[in-house]
């Protein structure tokens, strides 16, 4: 019975101690998802939090292009990536596609 009563303690005690959730980073990232048409046409976006939740979305979540901007939870250079949808899967590009 004593074992139990000071298993109990150390876990109140790790308990009362830690940081609180908000006080570690999930993810290194915000990511924010761009969705284009076949002309470059913004048909789509999506927004995360550090923390992973998707805090704004709107339009169409896919599209013949998608641009993912990776922003820093801290310091640091904001990331872009470009792709394009080849009917399967999506193909990363060098750059953002040229208007129609």
């Amino acid at each position: 019975m004593r074992s139990l009563g000071r298993a109990f303690l150390v876990v109140a005690a790790l308990c009362l101690l830690a940081p609180p959730p908000s006080a570690y980073s999930f993810n290194s990232y915000e990511a924010n998802w761009f969705y284009y048409d076949e002309c470059y046409h913004l048909i789509g976006e999506r927004f995360t939090s550090c923390n992973g939740h998707v805090f704004y979305q709107d339009g169409q979540q896919s599209g013949a292009y998608k641009e993912v901007e990776l922003v820093p939870c801290e310091d640091g250079e904001i990331e872009r990536y470009w792709y394009r949808w080849d009917g399967a899967q999506w193909v990363n590009i060098p750059g953002p596609p040229q208007q129609c």
